[in-house]
């Protein structure tokens, strides 16, 4: 399955993701994912997001990256209070 990404809840394992993915991780209190590419929906709430890639993180308002973003994150940084209280999702390039 194309742009298959291997979200790892607690245990610290994670698959490969295409060539095509960001670079790092992005990760939040209990999961991560290495080297993200397209949608993680992010599996607690509040979100909380760390952007450690080398591309910029788009928080949605929705599950599945829909509905208006909530907040841009730049490489190597955290979401903001706001995105706390609304965000769902979030998509990488």
């Amino acid at each position: 399955m194309a742009g298959l990404l291997a979200i790892a809840v607690g245990s610290g394992v994670g698959l490969a993701a295409p060539a095509s993915a960001a670079h790092g991780e992005l990760r939040g209190t209990h999961w991560f994912v290495t080297n993200p590419s397209g949608c993680v929906n992010v599996p607690e709430l509040p979100l909380k997001v760390y952007n450690f890639t080398n591309e910029y993180a788009l928080v949605y308002q929705n599950r599945d990256c829909t509905g208006a973003i909530a907040e841009v994150i730049a490489p190597g940084g955290t979401s903001g209070d706001f995105s706390a209280s609304i965000g769902r999702s979030v998509w990488v390039d």
